[in-house]
Parts: structure tokens; C-alpha cells; sequence
């Protein structure tokens, strides 16, 4: 079995830009408040057991998930985010995806200046921001004592 552990670090996910470029991105088009709305790795699960499986993690976690993205005119960026919740992902030998949460409690915020070239890292498509941090999740071995591979972590926002 493979397990995988994140801990979704909103500030993280944020500073470490490595995603698909837009030719289309530039500074006045991002102005103001991003909500997240998505949150996927690549999987369908059915954490909450309701027979549903989403790839938005956001539908199946019971955790308090809030995370909003604030970028003003001066070349500022904001994130006020709910403490992260801790998602382990195990694959059985049948190669099923079982996930385990762990929510925790509080919100974190940071604040930092953005450029033109930070811009070129996200997907900017009308209202929805696109994040897509590749190899953001390490997959660990059953015993969580060797890293095996990594998973994409895609954050998706809205604008408010």
C-alpha cells in the first residue's frame, strides 16, 4: 500500500509558484478578493461517506476550509486561511484511494508583494484563479518512512 500526507499550507501553496503560465495575466486583472472554491489532486474520494465521489476535496472533507487570496494596487498580496486540514491518502493493494482528516482549529494569514512575473504562474480565466502547484504532495510508503512519488496539488479561486 501507498500512503500520501499534505498538509495544505495556504501561505506555501501561494509563494511557491509552479504552475502553467498565461500569456493573458497581467497586473490589473487580478486586483481584489479570491476565494477557494476547488481543491483536487487528482483523485475522486468519498471522505465523508455520502456514496459520492468528488475530485473537489472541498465537497468531502467536514473540516471548516475557508481561504481567500487578496491582491491590491500596490503590489500586494493577502491570504487570511482556516488552519489546514491534515489529508492522508493510503492506495490499497487494489489501488482504491482511502483518505484520512484531520482538521485543525484557527486561521493563519500572511502578506507579501507579487510582480509581473509571479502573475505568469497562475491561470487567470474571467473570475476563476487557477493554482497548480506540481509535486506539492509527497506519497509515502505504508510506514510514512520513504517518499515514493508526488501528486499535483490544484487550487482553484473565485473572484468575490
Amino acid at each position: 500500500m501507498k500512503n500520501v500526507t499534505i498538509l495544505l499550507l495556504s501561505a506555501f501553496a501561494v509563494l511557491s509558484f509552479s504552475s502553467c503560465s498565461s500569456e493573458d495575466n497581467d497586473d490589473s486583472s487580478i486586483i481584489g478578493t479570491w476565494e477557494i472554491s476547488a481543491l483536487r489532486v487528482g483523485v475522486e474520494a468519498d471522505i465523508n461517506g455520502d456514496d459520492i465521489f468528488n475530485l473537489n476535496l472541498l465537497n468531502e472533507i467536514d473540516c471548516n476550509y475557508n481561504e481567500v487570496l487578496t491582491f491590491d494596487t500596490e503590489g500586494l498580496m493577502t491570504t487570511m486561511t482556516d488552519y489546514n486540514p491534515k489529508l492522508d491518502i493510503r492506495l490499497n493493494d487494489s489501488d482504491d484511494y482511502m483518505f484520512a482528516v484531520e482538521c485543525g482549529e484557527g486561521i493563519i494569514g500572511s502578506a507579501g508583494a507579487y510582480t509581473s512575473e509571479d502573475l505568469q504562474n497562475y491561470i487567470l480565466n474571467g473570475d476563476t484563479l487557477t493554482i497548480i502547484l506540481e509535486n506539492e504532495v509527497d506519497v509515502y510508503n505504508e510506514d510514512f518512512t520513504e517518499v515514493i512519488g508526488t501528486l499535483t496539488l490544484t487550487k482553484v479561486y473565485t473572484r468575490q
